[in-house]
């Protein structure tokens, strides 16, 4: 079996290119000329490709352009820090909001929608453990009904989940949010269950 060829930067960096970098900036650029032509290329983090690779009309359109790249970077990465602190910050008020006793209700299902209600049971930090609880049908109509959680019944074992940014819990295949008090839609039993 033939080994495969990894692409590295160094494979797409010209011989005569000039590293240009600037401090604080996680990015470079290489300078040179190809048949007279100004070109540049230019790399963020620790791409092995380039993120952008042109040839210019001037030398001073392609310096321009390397200042250009590099300001982007840092509004780039500016962007990211206050967003980062935003997501810390969602994540701590839904953190505080959550409390032993609330419950928590996800829908799921293809060709039906199915209800499902947890109740936290206990919490450590953004840790909690939940116990999926039952429900009680409030209204029947013929295809759905509408149901409410049932704390008084436990279904099998707590789980333990971390609280998300938008103050809920993740599973497979669908997202747990507070539950509001109000009767929640399902299908009917036996119209796709």
């Amino acid at each position: 079996m033939m080994a495969k060829f990894k692409m590295t930067r160094e494979f797409y960096i010209p011989t005569d290119g000039v590293k240009v970098e600037r401090e604080g900036v996680n990015a470079e650029a290489y300078k040179y000329e190809m048949r007279g032509n100004p070109c540049a290329m230019m790399f963020i983090g620790k791409q092995a490709k380039p993120a952008m690779h042109y040839k210019y009309a001037t030398v001073e359109k392609r310096d321009a352009a390397i200042e250009k790249f590099f300001d982007d970077q840092v509004e780039v990465a500016k962007i990211k820090a206050e967003r980062a602190e935003a997501a810390k910050a969602r994540k701590q008020e839904a953190k505080e909001k959550v409390k032993v006793g609330d419950i928590f209700c996800g829908s799921w299902g293809y060709d039906q929608t199915n209800q499902e209600f947890y109740q936290v049971v206990e919490k450590k930090g953004v840790t909690c453990k939940l116990q999926e609880i039952g429900q009680q049908t409030v209204e029947t109509q013929q295809t759905c009904e509408y149901v409410r959680p049932n704390p008084e019944i436990k279904i099998g074992e707590p789980v333990t989940k971390r609280i998300n940014q938008s103050g809920g819990f993740t599973f497979d295949v669908f997202n747990l949010y507070p539950d509001e008090g109000r009767p929640r839609y399902q299908t009917a039993w036996g119209y796709g269950h």
